[in-house]
């Protein structure tokens, strides 16, 4: 995770997450998927982001578990 020093309006972070073990098809798998966001602040109230899940677009057909994930939005508290 790194956030910009001066501002703090900058943040990216990311991550791999580990599947460990996983049954399908009567046989265990395991996969590592690597992942991250860049969220970008505007004062206190507003927050857009951008990320990816499974940069890498690792696939494993028989987990059911393949592509990416892309995902963009906005946020606004008050």
């Amino acid at each position: 995770m790194w956030t910009e020093p001066v501002k703090q309006e900058w943040n990216i972070t990311a991550w791999n997450k580990w599947y460990s073990d996983y049954r399908a098809d009567s046989e265990d798998h395991s996969i590592n998927t690597f992942n991250f966001v860049i969220n970008k602040r505007w004062g206190d109230k507003y927050r857009a982001y951008a990320g990816i899940d499974n940069l890498f677009d690792k696939k494993i057909t028989s987990m059911r578990y393949s592509g990416r994930l892309w995902r963009v939005g906005a946020e606004m508290t008050f």
